[in-house]
């Protein structure tokens, strides 16, 4: 997280993008009753294994959101389940995903493509966005365009992207804004998010 809030005037942007090596940090741990809500666009496959737009990869906790290997299906680890491919729905390039995961299901672009195993989910590892926390860490190169995190019904994050304040000398940064604690989440990897403006702007 940063020190910053958007009181300080940050700039409401489309999306983040990352290139593979930048991600966030949600400060949150996925359990049975989580659900996670957003809008995701692949620009490009970095990955032989698994393109992760949210996760948590560390059996038995595993918890996340990615495009399987050789681009395939769309994955959803659960539990200890090494994840459910979506027949039928193979991922493209440069199309936007709207997905909704939780325990009751999975739907992507508001079709419905199934159940989720039983098995739960009681992670000791922060979700990350753009990336998987864990064993099998890997990450995307595409963007978010929003993210909303519900605990048993129960929004605990709603992220939206921005550019932090400027203050100062210090230069704007691509983030994300949680409506819900008041607090900027910034790049927690390396290198710099993409956005629809220039970030000095």
């Amino acid at each position: 997280t940063s020190s910053h809030s958007c009181k300080d005037g940050c700039k409401r942007v489309e999306y983040l993008e990352s290139t593979g090596t930048q991600w966030i940090d949600t400060g949150y741990k996925p359990n049975t009753n989580t659900r996670t809500v957003g809008r995701c666009y692949f620009s490009s496959w970095i990955s032989s294994n698994a393109d992760y737009v949210f996760g948590v990869f560390k059996s038995p906790n595993n918890y996340g959101f990615n495009v399987g290997s050789a681009r395939q299906y769309f994955n959803v680890p659960w539990g200890s389940n090494s994840g459910m491919p979506l027949i039928g729905l193979i991922p493209q390039l440069n199309t936007d995903y709207e997905f909704d995961i939780s325990k009751t299901g999975y739907l992507i672009n508001r079709q419905s493509y199934g159940a989720i195993s039983s098995e739960g989910v009681n992670s000791t590892r922060n979700m990350y966005l753009f990336w998987s926390n864990g064993t099998s860490a890997s990450g995307m190169n595409g963007r978010i365009y929003y993210c909303k995190i519900y605990d048993n019904g129960i929004i605990v994050r709603d992220f939206i992207p921005v550019l932090s304040p400027q203050i100062g000398e210090e230069e704007r940064k691509a983030c994300m804004f949680d409506n819900v604690s008041k607090k900027l989440f910034c790049n927690a990897g390396s290198g710099t998010f993409k956005t629809n403006l220039n970030v000095s702007n």
